[in-house]
């Protein structure tokens, strides 16, 4: 088994990554090898950016909104 040192981890990364073990009830390093795992390991499907943004917003209520259609362009401005 190997060991990993990661130097620079910013003071915020550091508190996050804290957090999150704790709430999955596990140690800082036990959750760092899970992310890894999901990460580097674990097969995942390839999505489209507006695909993550959608999944990472829907928890907070996120809703399709239905747009009026646009009307016709205005004409270009003058410049003479």
């Amino acid at each position: 088994m190997s060991d990993i040192l990661l130097r620079g981890v910013s003071q915020d990364l550091g508190t996050k990554l804290r957090e999150r073990a704790a709430q999955n009830k596990r140690s800082i390093s036990d959750e760092a090898q899970a992310l890894l795992r999901r990460a580097l390991v674990e097969p995942h499907e390839s999505r489209g950016i507006a695909t993550e943004i959608r999944n990472m917003l829907a928890p907070d209520g996120f809703v399709d909104l239905d747009l009026p259609p646009r009307g016709p362009d205005r004409p270009p401005p003058d410049f003479s």
